[in-house]
């Protein structure tokens, strides 16, 4: 079951799962299916065969499952609201052949949209799996960092747990419960908090929130698929939950595919 709250006014994206995006494959990549579930009866699937690596992407192979607020004004804010704990979570499966298939998806996983004051929509993370079994976030102004490789294991479903704090502008990740530390790819300092990537200054409120997998263009062929069950996002005060954004197994969950331009979303080259 899918439920919002009033703040709400489009629970399911107005696009298809075609409409939207460049280059689509004759069999949509996203799908829900019976055969890989964690609970209920169907999870969402991402074909990595299917996925979209036409020259017109402007997001180099990457494509996005999603839900949607359309406009600044009928966004969740979650501070004004007095619930500044975003909380996104979901059970993920991703599917190889150990101990690493370099025809896998570079990327797959979750990722989470805002709107700033003034209401330019822009990123604040993605929460990825990449094909070494480390995961992959992005902070402040785009620095990339990532935890140690094989963290996540294949063939496995993962409780994958994302808290936002809408106050202090950063998030932390968990993995079947495990706060995860992550460094960044220059090296430094291991952190477990990390500033939400703002590119156009400071996030007020949430535009969109979904699923994320990109096509393995070193390889030119993307092998493995990925599992998506449980996903919620859920807003409350310190420290407990309370005000529910959306709920239920994904298997109820409409989903759009979109393709569009955004200069702050580029994820070339994070193989």
């Amino acid at each position: 079951m899918v439920s919002d709250v009033p703040r709400s006014t489009q629970p399911i994206s107005a696009q298809s799962s075609a409409a939207g995006l460049l280059g689509v494959p004759t069999t949509p990549a996203g799908t829900l299916q019976n055969g890989t579930v964690f609970g209920g009866s169907l999870a969402f699937q991402v074909t990595g065969a299917n996925l979209n690596n036409s020259a017109l992407n402007p997001f180099s192979g990457q494509t996005f499952w999603y839900r949607s607020f359309p406009t600044p004004a009928t966004a969740f804010n979650p501070v004004a609201v007095g619930s500044p704990i975003v909380r996104v979570s979901t059970r993920e499966f991703v599917a190889t052949t150990p101990p690493v298939s370099t025809n896998d998806m570079p990327l797959v996983g979750i990722y989470l949209e805002g709107y700033t004051a003034g209401g330019t929509q822009q990123a604040l993370t993605s929460i990825l799996r990449d094909l070494n079994g480390a995961v992959q976030v992005f902070g402040t102004a785009g620095a990339s960092l990532g935890t140690a490789n094989g963290v996540w294991s294949p063939n496995a479903w993962h409780d994958l747990q994302t808290t936002f704090n809408f106050v202090t502008q950063t998030f932390s990740v968990t993995l079947d419960g495990f706060l995860l530390s992550f460094t960044p790819s220059g090296g430094g300092t291991p952190v477990t908090n990390i500033g939400f990537r703002n590119s156009n200054g400071p996030t007020v409120s949430l535009a969109e929130y979904g699923f994320q997998a990109s096509f393995n263009t070193s390889a030119g062929v993307t092998v493995n698929n990925a599992f998506f069950d449980n996903y919620s996002v859920t807003a409350s005060p310190v420290p407990e939950p309370s005000t529910l954004l959306l709920a239920g197994a994904v298997a109820a969950v409409g989903v759009g595919v979109r393709s569009r331009r955004r200069k702050d979303q580029g994820l070339a080259g994070r193989a």
